[in-house]
């Protein structure tokens, strides 16, 4: 299905992290929801899975930096509660 509505961009900023901007607040929530229905999976021997950190303007930041260390920080968050 659909991941990104109208007016978002979708960026992969190395490695395997990407961050989605969004002008919707309910698609960040969504896209967390469905990544949680897919993660973790098997593929063969592999253990497959996502972590995801959600930073919301103005509350988290108002520059695009302030925001993406948010939502790092908050990424890294969700690792560790594997």
């Amino acid at each position: 299905g659909q991941v990104a509505v109208r007016g978002s961009v979708l960026a992969r900023l190395g490695g395997d992290e990407f961050a989605l901007a969004s002008p919707s607040p309910l698609q960040a929530a969504e896209l967390q929801a469905r990544l949680a229905g897919v993660y973790p999976t098997r593929y063969g021997r592999l253990r497959l899975g996502a972590a995801v950190g959600v930073a919301q303007a103005p509350r988290d930041g108002t520059t695009a930096e302030a925001l993406l260390n948010t939502a790092d920080q908050r990424m890294y968050q969700a690792k560790k509660g594997r």
